[in-house]
């Protein structure tokens, strides 16, 4: 029994000595205030400059004063301008600083602090808003405010804003368009809350440095405050308005919209220079018509709806249309005059004159036959007639032989008949040659009149795809 209560004695010991150093170990390691200094005045000062604070109430020492807050913007990036929706997507800094009696507060009391951060929830925000925005305006992430022992705050939220952006697409792809945001509070009037500019200029309200974007490059800018007073209130409202200005970069839809005009303009003219009888011509013609459909579907898909004022580029694309069409219809006529000689008698002096006489050297097609005649072919009119007259004469000169040699008995019935079957067949082939010839002479100056129209079409298609090239393109 002592054993046992020795050993009883011994353990509770063991378990004492135990339980002292461990609370040894753990007031070693503790919190010590001491240490520590500077985290005990930043929490004694937060509890006490947020006790009883209330970010409802606006921090006025009097009813009647005036709060001034100096706002400005840092533009940092235009992640897209939709046409369509005329509307640009942006991501800015907002900068803003106003004072706050009630977060004022003696350094030497606080070890020198100088300055805090504390989430912008905990204290009173002007609530300036984008009157122009489309969507209800975003702030990234959390935001903190950093607070002065002076009592100045400065808040300066990333801010995603979706904005209205009346777009003017007259000179696409080479156009600028200019955009405007208005800021101003929402609750309040000037009376209550002024705005000022952010540094106290204009200058320094708006700062672009760091702006961003491939697509379009920011021109010029400006920043003004300005004063709108109500029929039915006295007091004033003030707002900030911005003005950004931007040039789009026209590579890439020079490359897809404009080469592809130019291409299809000018393959109208060149598809008159083919053959009057060639049918890869009205082929050719109906592909520029689907093609400049095709473009123009593209580019009706970037122009906001019931727009009113079309792209110089839109327009070239109706009349490069119009142009294929009259083109298409001009060939179909052409190729009507080339086959004309077919079907119709010779062609009028008129015409004769006025195609083959006057405007043929003017379009640069020579004196020379475009459709050189065969060796058969070469016989003209006039020799054929010679040769009938010829015929006609030796068979006239033959009667008189033949009556000759009947009364001399030198020949017999039967080669008088046979002379006569010689000569009708003689006559009979000059009056086919002479047909014929006359035929394709009415039809190779038929050919050469659709070939000169052709000509003068070229030249006129050429002057006009030139010129509204330049008016509408350049």
């Amino acid at each position: 029994m002592t054993i046992f209560n020795l050993e009883l004695v011994q353990c509770v010991r063991k378990v004492k000595t135990l339980v002292v150093i461990i609370a040894m170990i753990q007031g070693s390691v503790a919190y010590n205030k001491s240490l520590y200094a500077a985290v005990e005045a930043e929490s004694r000062l937060l509890q006490d400059l947020f006790d009883g604070y209330d970010t409802r109430a606006r921090p006025v020492a009097k009813v009647e004063e005036t709060i001034h807050v100096s706002f400005g913007l840092s533009f940092q990036s235009l992640l897209s301008l939709t046409e369509k929706e005329e509307v640009i997507e942006s991501i800015s800094f907002m900068l803003t600083a106003w004072h706050d009696g009630r977060l004022t507060w003696n350094r030497s009391q606080y070890m020198g602090i100088d300055s805090i951060k504390v989430p912008a929830e905990q204290i009173w925000r002007p609530d300036i808003v984008s009157y122009t925005s489309v969507d209800e305006q975003m702030h990234l992430g959390e935001t903190f405010a950093q607070i002065y022992a002076s009592g100045h705050v400065y808040w300066n939220p990333t801010l995603y804003l979706r904005s209205p952006c009346k777009v003017n697409l007259r000179t696409f792809p080479f156009d600028k368009q200019t955009c405007t945001m208005v800021f101003a509070s929402n609750m309040y009037h000037g009376n209550q809350l002024n705005l000022t500019y952010w540094g106290g200029k204009k200058d320094t309200a708006l700062d672009v440095k760091d702006y961003s974007n491939s697509g379009w490059e920011m021109v010029t800018h400006s920043v003004d405050i300005k004063v709108a007073k109500t029929s039915c209130c006295l007091e004033p409202y003030p707002h900030m308005q911005i003005s950004l200005e931007f040039r789009r970069n026209p590579y890439f839809y020079v490359h897809m919209f404009v080469v592809p005009a130019l291409l299809l303009g000018l393959l109208i003219p060149a598809t008159l220079l083919m053959p009057p009888d060639s049918k890869e011509r009205v082929t050719i013609g109906s592909i520029v018509i689907l093609s400049v459909v095709l473009l123009e579907s593209k580019l009706c898909d970037m122009l906001p709806m019931g727009h009113f004022q079309l792209p110089a580029l839109s327009i070239y694309y109706t009349l490069t249309l119009l142009w294929a069409v009259l083109s298409l219809t001009c060939s179909i006529f052409v190729l009507n005059l080339h086959n004309r000689g077919q079907r119709t008698a010779k062609i009028p002096d008129s015409i004769r004159w006025i195609f083959l006489r006057s405007l043929r050297r003017l379009v640069c097609l020579g004196s020379e036959s475009y459709y050189p005649l065969s060796d058969t072919e070469f016989i003209n009119m006039r020799g054929l007639d010679k040769t009938g007259t010829q015929g006609q004469d030796r068979l006239s000169s033959t009667a008189p032989l033949n009556q000759t040699d009947a009364r001399l008995g030198v020949s017999s019935s039967k080669l008088e008949k046979d002379v006569e079957d010689i000569t009708r067949q003689i006559l009979s082939m000059n009056s086919r040659l002479s047909k014929q010839d006359s035929h394709q002479e009415i039809v190779a100056e038929w050919r050469q009149v659709a070939l000169v129209i052709d000509r003068i079409l070229f030249i006129l298609f050429l002057v006009i795809f030139l010129v509204c090239s330049v008016f509408l393109l350049a």
